[in-house]
């Protein structure tokens, strides 16, 4: 049951994500500013990664 609770919320993360990656998207794109948006990028993919792994050594246990 771990699993599953696990896989929805992965998928209520990554729509929650994709939706804030697309107003990152379009705010960044008027501002002209690519390297913060390179960054926020970055620091979205770390944090999915942190948040997989825990959810991947949670579901382990």
């Amino acid at each position: 049951m771990e699993s599953a609770d696990c896989l929805w919320s992965h998928y209520v993360q990554y729509f929650y994500l994709f939706f804030h990656f697309t107003f990152y998207v379009k705010f960044f794109w008027f501002s002209k500013t690519y390297k913060q948006l390179i960054q926020v990028f970055a620091e979205v993919q770390h944090d999915l990664w942190l948040y997989s792994h825990v959810c991947m050594l949670s579901s382990v246990r």
